[in-house]
């Protein structure tokens, strides 16, 4: 009787550890996203490289990165905004925006009407 509730506590207490870990995070992203909104089209650059192919107007963005910490500088040519951990930035300034260090797979875009 003994060794079985040894067996059930040990197995309840790994159910609440992994619980606890189990969070919705996975092992690549944690954190919050980053929404860019009402961005105008025509003005984005991934990695320094114009985005080809996009409607014009306005859109929101969703870089699905992973984020706890947002690090916000300005230099004469615009705002940098930097992602921690994840490294990615966001560089906004007189010639658009350009956003690196960002897996196309985790840029979601919204189109506004």
């Amino acid at each position: 009787m003994k060794k079985s509730l040894v067996v059930v506590s040990v197995l309840l207490m790994l159910l609440i550890a992994l619980g606890a870990t189990g969070t919705g995070c996975d092992a690549v992203r944690c954190g919050a996203d980053v929404y860019l909104e009402g961005v105008t089209l025509g003005t984005i650059y991934q990695d320094d490289k114009p985005v080809q192919g996009l409607p014009t107007g306005k859109a929101d963005i969703v870089l699905k990165v992973a984020t706890d910490e947002v690090h916000v500088s300005s230099t004469d040519n615009g705002t940098i905004i930097t992602l921690s951990p994840s490294g990615a930035t966001i560089t906004t300034g007189p010639n658009g925006m350009n956003i690196s260090g960002v897996d196309p797979d985790d840029i979601e875009m919204k189109w506004r009407e």
